[in-house]
């Protein structure tokens, strides 16, 4: 008999709370004050919220309907990522929405504000990072990279043996150039330059099979 009144009370603590919640229209947990924006608040020192768990192959099993389940949530354990289910497909959380326009004020010295690093051992040639503009009508540069210090606006170092940068138009009709160097400075348009004396490398090469 305590048992079944225990449960009893508990049952009926339960539900005065989850009454009590509904009619904020908010359901809370850890916390008694409640934002009446969120359906769940969740609030808690040293815990995170942990969503349900799927393999790759579990979640593209799903049998998903586009309106009724837009906006479902999972955490895939082979890819690390949490994927939402957006009405068609499933979206990563790690794609970067655009456009990104951001200002920082201050960096750590020595460090990157951008920076993308592979150091995977698979084989095959990928590129590190992509930039393409495929509208015949944009005549917008693909990347434009501004710098008001004294430092560089491109820092290109390879430590292989192949090039360290290629520039390549390959619009046989094309009548652009690969490289266009200008500067209304001080300095000198472009600089190349072997350190290394026992190379026996050209500083600069050019080839033209035309006219």
């Amino acid at each position: 008999m305590k048992n079944v009144s225990l449960a009893f009370l508990v049952s009926v603590f339960t539900l005065t709370v989850i009454t009590s919640s509904a009619q904020n229209k908010t359901f809370g947990i850890g916390t008694s004050t409640l934002n009446p924006n969120a359906a769940l608040q969740v609030d808690a020192v040293n815990q995170g919220l942990q969503l349900p768990r799927l393999t790759t192959a579990q979640r593209t099993a799903m049998t998903l309907d586009p309106v009724k389940d837009k906006g479902l949530m999972v955490f895939d354990t082979d890819l690390n990522g949490i994927h939402v289910w957006d009405g068609s497909k499933w979206v990563n959380n790690a794609k970067i929405p655009l456009p990104i326009d951001e200002t920082l004020t201050n960096s750590v010295d020595g460090s990157s504000l951008f920076r993308i690093v592979n150091n995977g051992t698979a084989t095959g040639n990928f590129r590190v990072a992509s930039f393409e503009n495929t509208n015949p009508n944009n005549t917008a540069p693909v990347v434009s990279l501004a710098n008001p210090s004294s430092g560089y606006s491109l820092y290109s170092k390879s430590t292989g043996t192949g090039e360290n940068a290629w520039f390549e138009v390959s619009n046989p009709t094309s009548p652009g150039s690969p490289v266009v160097a200008i500067t209304n400075g001080v300095g000198l348009a472009g600089l190349f330059q072997v350190t290394n004396k026992t190379a026996g490398g050209t500083a600069l090469q050019g080839m033209t099979n035309s006219d």
